[in-house]
């Protein structure tokens, strides 16, 4: 640039080596901004949705019992309250929030005005960006576990290999719909209109109690005694989740927790296999 300034060759010749050096940031804004589309996010998420509800018909029941998370469940009593029933789609009624999920990013593509192309290299991607953005919380993970932790419940124990997956890529999906996409983009618009916060602080504080509720929905009070690990545990990763859905997008949070949970359920399973 200082090259340029002082001639015309050496400005035409800076003007060069600028876009040049330039191009790699562009490619790399470019893949940022096609992330957060919500055709991208589909892409991603579709295998996950795919494979939950396959979950749900099979790996997930136990007798009559069908094991969900409680994200999953509370859309499901949600849509009860409302009136709407799977029956009125011809759907069974465990498929309503992945429904709802498709619906806000399909409805979210039509009002954008996007183009209807599908980026493949992109969702590739997003995927690898998933599981490294998941090795945060894996450090939190083993810091919060210096403070004693009371037992939790073993019902995912229970459960069979693609049992265990299928709820590891549940929670992930779900609660991130239920307690990032929802719970924070609605606490931001009343935060924004309702208090003198700046975008900055509303968002913030939206993150915050997102994160604090997505804590207090888990079985942290328990007869044991308050699980303070878990808590606090389930707090600071609900709070990475939240800024990783403000600055990298709803389909980065999913593919984050996910890649987190299933980073918990999968090396149990190859213990065990390989002992027996």
């Amino acid at each position: 640039m200082s090259e340029g300034a002082s001639g015309g060759s050496k400005r035409r010749n800076g003007s060069n080596r600028a876009a040049g050096a330039g191009a790699p940031i562009g490619e790399a804004d470019r893949y940022f901004d096609r992330s957060r589309r919500p055709l991208e996010i589909l892409a991603l998420l579709a295998p996950l949705i795919l494979f939950y509800e396959i979950g749900l018909l099979g790996a997930l029941r136990q007798q009559e019992l069908v094991v969900t998370n409680r994200a999953h469940s509370t859309l499901l009593q949600f849509f009860h309250w409302v009136g709407i029933r799977g029956d009125h789609l011809l759907l069974p009624a465990m498929s309503l929030p992945a429904l709802a999920v498709v619906a806000v990013l399909l409805a979210w593509q039509v009002l954008s005005r996007r183009p209807w192309s599908l980026h493949l290299p992109t969702v590739a991607a997003m995927a690898i960006e998933s599981i490294a953005t998941a090795i945060p919380v894996v450090l939190l993970g083993w810091l919060t576990a210096l403070i004693p932790a009371t037992a939790g419940d073993s019902l995912i124990e229970r459960l069979s290999v693609p049992g265990r997956i299928s709820m590891a890529i549940g929670a992930g999906l779900y609660e991130e719909f239920v307690f990032r996409l929802m719970l924070v983009s609605l606490l931001h618009s009343l935060l924004k209109r309702l208090t003198p916060l700046g975008e900055r602080g509303a968002v913030t504080l939206a993150v915050i109690l997102a994160a604090l509720a997505f804590s207090l929905h888990h079985p942290v009070f328990r007869a044991e005694g308050f699980a303070l690990h878990e808590a606090l545990f389930l707090f600071g990763a609900g709070c990475w989740w939240g800024v990783l859905l403000v600055v990298r997008g709803f389909g980065i949070a999913v593919g984050s927790h996910a890649a987190y949970d299933l980073w918990v359920v999968l090396p149990p399973l190859v213990t065990a296999s390989a002992a027996s």
